[in-house]
């Protein structure tokens, strides 16, 4: 897969979940926006592991830094 494509990849999983890309530069560095906590992922990949790799650590950050009830999609729910 070519950077690009996996580049799309990761800013489609992490986006719903308040992740923004940060900067690129060996590595890709995504924030979140309400803990500002930073996500590091490698730019290049050879298998689908890092994508399970990621998503864990976005459950990790969630169960940790962000209260139970705190849904990022509420304001699609309320309107």
């Amino acid at each position: 897969m070519g950077i690009r494509k996996h580049k799309k990849a990761l800013i489609k999983l992490l986006k719903p979940h308040g992740w923004e890309l940060h900067r690129e530069n060996n590595h890709f560095v995504f924030c979140h926006k309400i803990t500002n906590r930073k996500l590091v992922t490698g730019k290049t990949t050879n298998c689908q592991r890092v994508y399970k790799n990621v998503m864990g650590a976005v459950r990790n950050h969630d169960a940790k830094y962000l209260p139970l009830n705190d849904n990022l999609n509420t304001e699609k729910m309320v309107a």
